[in-house]
């Protein structure tokens, strides 16, 4: 079966075969935006969770762990990347302050942060009805 994608012997496989290799191609474009809508979306949510309350990292960890309805696919070590990152970007801020003996980061959203949540808020119903037209096809 395989053998006719490359000779061309049999149209039936060939086509089939031809749509498989299609779909597949599909499947790791696909998952490459999933990862890259996964991190969007987690990037928003972190910052929509300390708009309403500061927080430290592991604090962070725990408080998504215990709202998702399923377990988190990444462990408290990845998060940190990303909560530099939004620092960087000037969404979120560190603070230091002492717990204890250690002095630990406590993470807010700044003002652009909460423009951010704001533009992003206006873009997902534009963003939904231009997929559910794209469904309707």
């Amino acid at each position: 079966m395989v053998k006719s994608l490359k000779s061309g012997s049999t149209k039936n496989t060939s086509v089939k075969s031809k749509f498989i290799a299609a779909a597949l191609k599909k499947d790791k474009s696909f998952s490459c935006n999933f990862k890259r809508v996964f991190k969007a979306l987690l990037e928003f949510r972190i910052v929509w969770i300390l708009k309403s309350r500061s927080m430290y990292g592991y604090q962070l960890y725990k408080y998504l762990e215990s709202i998702n309805p399923v377990p988190l696919e990444f462990n408290v070590s990845k998060l940190y990347p990303i909560l530099n990152n939004l620092n960087k970007q000037g969404l979120i801020s560190a603070k230091m302050d002492a717990h204890g003996k250690r002095k630990i980061k406590i993470y807010s959203t700044t003002k652009k942060g909460k423009l951010y949540l704001e533009s992003f808020r206006k873009l997902i119903p534009l963003q939904t009805k231009e997929f559910l037209k794209y469904l309707s096809w």
